[in-house]
C-alpha cells in the first residue's frame, strides 16, 4: 500500500501559501497565533510546542475545518471523502479537543481511499454520547481532552455497556510518558504514538489499518 508521506504533502502547501498576499499571510498568522495562545494557556507549554511543530507539516483554514469535520454521529461521507464507494470505508471518530491538530491529520489522511473521519469529540462526555449511538471501526484519541480524558473514552468501549464491536484505538498524544504508555499496555491499546516524535508513523499506521479493513482478504 502506497502511504503518501506528511512532508511533501506540507512542502506543496506551504510554498503555495508563500505565494500569497502578505495580507492573507498575516491574517493566516494570527489566526494560529491565537490557537496556539488558547492552548497554552489551558493547558501545557510542551502543547504550545507540539502545535508548533505541526504547523510545520500543514497550514489550517476555517474552510478545511469545515470541510473534514462536523460534531456529530451519522455525518453522510462527501464526495471527496467517499473515495471507494463500492466498498465500507474504515468509519472513524477522532477524539481531539485542538482543532489545530484535528485539522492536520485530517489533511495528512486525505489521500487515504479507505477510511472515513465522519465525527470528532473535544470532550469525554461528547465522545461517549457518539459511542453509544453509532459504531465506529477506529478511534484515534489524545489523552488529555478539554474534559474528562481518552483513557475513559477507551474504557467505555471495553464496558458491558458498550453494544458495537471492539474498534481499533490508536492513542495519538502529546503525553508519551512512560507512566501514560504502561496505562495504555494495561487497557490492550497496540498503537501509542507521540505527536512530536511519531506524527509520520501513526498516520502510516492509520492508513494501514483502513487498508486492511477494507481488504479483508
Amino acid at each position: 500500500m502506497l502511504v503518501h508521506k506528511i512532508p511533501a504533502q506540507a512542502n506543496k502547501k506551504l510554498n503555495s501559501e508563500l505565494n500569497k498576499s502578505t495580507a492573507h499571510q498575516h491574517l493566516v498568522m494570527s489566526q494560529l497565533l491565537c490557537e496556539m495562545r488558547l492552548v497554552s494557556a489551558r493547558r501545557t507549554k510542551a502543547d504550545s510546542e507540539i502545535i508548533q511543530s505541526l504547523l510545520e507539516y500543514a497550514q489550517v483554514s476555517e474552510q478545511s475545518e469545515k470541510k473534514h469535520y462536523q460534531p456529530m454521529a451519522n455525518v453522510a461521507p462527501t464526495s471527496s471523502n467517499n473515495k471507494a464507494s463500492n466498498k465500507p470505508l474504515m468509519n472513524v471518530l477522532l477524539i481531539e479537543d485542538s482543532a489545530l491538530i484535528r485539522n492536520v491529520i485530517g489533511e495528512s489522511l486525505e489521500d487515504c481511499k479507505d477510511i472515513l473521519i465522519s465525527a470528532y469529540a473535544e470532550t469525554q462526555h461528547h465522545a461517549i454520547e457518539l459511542l453509544k449511538v453509532e459504531a465506529f471501526d477506529m478511534l484515534l484519541v489524545d489523552i488529555e481532552l478539554a474534559q474528562g480524558n481518552g483513557y475513559e473514552v477507551i474504557k467505555y468501549t471495553q464496558s458491558a455497556e458498550y453494544r458495537f464491536a471492539k474498534p481499533v484505538i490508536i492513542m495519538l498524544t502529546n503525553n508519551a510518558s512512560p507512566y501514560y504508555r504502561m496505562m495504555a499496555k494495561e487497557l490492550g491499546i497496540k498503537f501509542f504514538f507521540d505527536k512530536s516524535m511519531d506524527f509520520d508513523l501513526a498516520i502510516e499506521t492509520i492508513a494501514n489499518e483502513a487498508f486492511k479493513f477494507t481488504h479483508p482478504h
